[in-house]
C-alpha cells in the first residue's frame, strides 16, 4: 500500500466521505464539530482541504497535518485524510491537477478502509468529490455565497459559479446555513434545506466562572469582537463603539491587504483598545468571559447577509449577550438578549445600552440553555436524519 492508503482496522460500512473546510488539527469550524457528533452514528472519513509542501512549511499547524502517514485514526470512527497537491492549488493551470489528485487520494482511502460511502459531503466551491466513491448520496453543503464576492477567497467569479453550479447541479441534498442561501438556491430551482452553523455549547458553558486571561489589561467593564479581522469586519462599527467610551477587546488574527491594515492599526492605537492577536480555540471561552458584551460587527454586504456568523451563537453559549449587523441568519435565529443593528450610531448605542443594563440574574443561564438548542449536536442530529441514519446516540447537548 502507498503512505496515503494504509489499512485502518474497524467497520467502515456506510461511511460519510466528508470533505472539510479546515484541516483537522486546524482551529475548528464547521466541518470537524459536526463530524464528532455525527461520528456516533456512522463512520467519517475526514478529507483535509489539499495542500502542497510548500504551502505547508509555511503553516506550523498544516506542517504538522504532513508528519506521518496521509490516513490516519484521530478519533474513535473517524479517520483522517490529508490530500497532497502541486503548489498553486488554486492557480487556473494547476486546479486541474488539485482536482485529480483529492480523487485519486479520496479513492484510495476508501479502498483501503474497505467501507462503503453512504454520502459525500461537499462544501469547498471549487473542488468536486463526487462519484469517486460510488456515494449513495451526494450532499453539498453551501456555507456561503462565494460568488457574491470572490476577492474573499481568491478564486475567479466564473471559476467559483462553475462549480457551485456543479456541485448543486450533482447533489441529492443541498443544505444551507442561512435563509437567504436557501432562497438563493429556490432562484436557481434547487431545494435546499436550512441547516444553520452550531456551538460547541458545553466548551463555552464554563465561560463566566474562569479566570480572566492575564494578558488582558483593560479595565472592565468592556466588549469583545472576537473572530478574524477581515474586509468582510466593518471597522466602521467599532470605531463608532469607541467613540462612545465603550473599551474593546480585540481575539483572533486579521487578514488585510497592507493599505487596509492601516485603518485597524489607527483603531487598536486609540486608548480602550487591545488586541490580543489569535488565541488557541481552547482558550477562547476565558477570554469571552472576561467581557460584557460579544460584537458580531459584520459589513453589510451580499457575501456577509448569506453567512450564519458563528460567533453569535458562541458569544451565546459562553453567557454574553451580543450586538450584532442585522443579517437575515441572526433575524431568523431570533436569540434572546441579541440586539440587530447595522447604522454605527445605532450599532455603538446597542453595545452601551447593554453594558449599562442592571445585572440580569437569570440572563446568563438563558442565553446558555438558547446556545444549547443550536449546537452542532442538533445540527448533526438534523444531517443523520436527512442521511437515514438513527439519531438516538447524538445525545442533546
Amino acid at each position: 500500500m502507498t503512505k496515503t492508503a494504509t489499512a485502518i482496522p474497524g467497520d467502515w460500512s456506510d461511511l460519510i466521505v466528508l470533505c472539510a473546510n479546515t484541516a483537522w488539527n486546524e482551529n475548528p469550524i464547521c466541518s470537524r464539530p459536526l463530524a464528532l457528533p455525527l461520528s456516533r452514528v456512522a463512520p467519517i472519513l475526514y478529507v483535509d482541504p489539499p495542500v502542497s509542501h510548500a504551502t505547508a512549511m509555511k503553516n506550523p499547524a498544516l506542517k504538522e497535518s504532513l508528519d506521518g502517514p496521509r490516513l490516519r485514526l484521530v478519533a474513535p470512527n473517524i479517520v483522517r485524510l490529508t490530500p497532497v497537491v502541486l503548489p498553486g492549488k488554486d492557480r487556473p493551470v494547476v486546479t486541474h491537477a488539485t482536482e485529480f489528485l483529492l480523487r485519486r487520494a479520496i479513492s484510495r482511502a476508501v479502498k483501503a478502509l474497505g467501507g462503503d460511502v453512504l454520502a459525500t459531503i461537499a462544501i469547498a466551491p471549487n473542488r468536486y468529490p463526487f462519484g469517486v466513491a460510488n456515494e449513495k448520496l451526494r450532499v453539498f453543503w453551501a456555507q456561503d455565497d462565494f460568488t457574491a464576492e470572490p476577492e474573499l477567497v481568491g478564486i475567479s467569479a466564473a471559476v467559483l459559479e462553475r462549480g457551485v453550479t456543479r456541485l448543486a447541479d450533482a447533489a441529492d441534498l443541498i443544505v444551507a446555513v442561512s435563509p437567504t442561501l436557501v432562497d438563493h438556491w429556490a432562484e436557481r430551482g434547487h431545494d435546499a434545506i436550512l441547516m444553520p452553523n452550531g456551538c460547541d455549547a458545553a466548551d463555552f458553558a464554563g465561560a463566566p466562572s474562569l479566570p480572566r486571561p492575564a494578558d488582558i489589561t483593560l479595565e472592565a467593564p468592556f466588549a469583545v469582537s472576537a473572530g478574524r479581522l477581515s474586509p468582510r469586519i466593518d471597522l466602521g462599527l467599532l470605531e463608532a463603539v469607541v467613540d462612545r467610551g465603550v473599551r474593546l477587546l480585540l481575539v483572533g488574527p486579521e487578514d488585510y491587504s497592507p493599505e487596509d491594515r492601516s485603518r485597524l492599526d489607527a483603531l487598536v492605537a486609540r486608548p480602550g483598545v487591545q488586541w490580543v492577536g489569535i488565541k488557541p480555540y481552547v482558550e477562547v471561552p476565558a477570554y469571552l468571559g472576561a467581557a460584557a458584551v460579544g460584537l458580531v460587527p459584520y459589513a453589510d454586504t451580499g457575501f456577509n447577509r448569506a453567512s450564519f456568523p458563528l460567533k453569535t451563537p458562541e458569544y451565546l453559549a459562553a453567557g454574553l449577550p451580543v450586538v450584532a449587523t442585522d443579517l437575515p441568519s441572526l433575524r431568523w435565529m431570533n436569540a434572546p438578549d441579541t440586539v440587530l443593528a447595522t447604522e454605527p450610531a445605532a450599532f455603538a448605542e446597542a453595545v452601551v445600552r447593554t453594558i449599562a443594563a442592571p445585572v440580569d440574574p437569570g440572563g446568563v443561564e438563558r442565553r446558555q440553555a438558547f446556545a444549547a438548542e443550536h449546537s452542532w449536536d442538533a445540527r448533526a442530529r438534523q444531517l443523520a436524519r436527512l442521511l437515514g441514519l438513527p439519531t438516538a446516540a447524538i445525545t442533546p447537548a
